[in-house]
């Protein structure tokens, strides 16, 4: 503490450093689990083939679903599609649909 009672800059960072430390151990990526990934579509090569592309060149494991349009309007009321459309990624169970916004997401990960 500083001779007007307040701690410095430099004795916080002292105090908190080993609790960031463990934080960041704890969350580090080799300890999460890979996510699973669901591909749905229209059997064709439409909107997601960037995204299947990049999931082949990045070697990662998902399922891809193709579906007729008979299979689509039959699933349609029942989906877990947002907004009720395809293309659909789900991530370990939560959906986002929109080809461009799938794409984006598959090249983050």
């Amino acid at each position: 503490l500083t001779s007007t009672g307040h701690s410095t800059a430099t004795e916080n960072l002292c105090r908190y450093s080993p609790t960031v430390f463990s934080f960041s151990q704890r969350t580090s990526p080799q300890h999460k689990m890979a996510p699973k990934y669901k591909l749905t579509d229209f059997n064709a090569r439409l909107h997601t083939e960037v995204s299947r592309l990049m999931f082949a060149a990045a070697g990662v494991e998902y399922e891809d679903v193709r579906l007729e349009r008979a299979e689509w309007r039959a699933l349609k009321g029942n989906s877990r599609a947002p907004m009720g459309q395809l293309p659909m990624l789900e991530v370990d169970g939560q959906g986002m649909c929109q080809s461009g916004a799938i794409a984006r997401y598959v090249a983050r990960e």
